[in-house]
C-alpha cells in the first residue's frame, strides 16, 4: 500500500522534471497557456455589444434548474 508522503514525493518529483523539460524546451505550462488564451477571449466577448450572438451566449441562462455561465466556468479550474 502506497502513503500519502510517498504520493506526495511522486508528483513533486514529477513536476519537477516536467519543469526541466519545460525549461530545456522552451515550452510553456500547457494549462497556463489555456487559462491565458480563455482569459483574452473572455476579455473580447465583454467589450461586445449586448446585441452581439456570442455575448448572449456567453451570459445565457437556462430555465429551471441552476446553471452556471461560461463566464462563471472559466473562473474555475481547467477540467478535462
Amino acid at each position: 500500500m502506497v502513503t500519502d508522503d510517498s504520493e506526495t514525493f511522486k508528483l513533486d518529483n514529477l513536476e519537477r522534471k516536467n519543469q526541466c523539460i519545460r525549461e530545456k524546451t522552451g515550452a510553456e505550462n500547457i494549462v497556463k497557456e489555456i487559462k491565458q488564451y480563455q482569459e483574452k477571449w473572455l476579455h473580447h466577448i465583454q467589450r461586445m455589444d449586448t446585441k452581439r450572438i456570442p455575448k448572449q451566449a456567453l451570459q445565457y441562462k437556462p430555465k429551471g434548474r441552476r446553471h452556471t455561465t461560461t463566464e462563471e466556468e472559466m473562473e474555475g479550474p481547467i477540467s478535462f
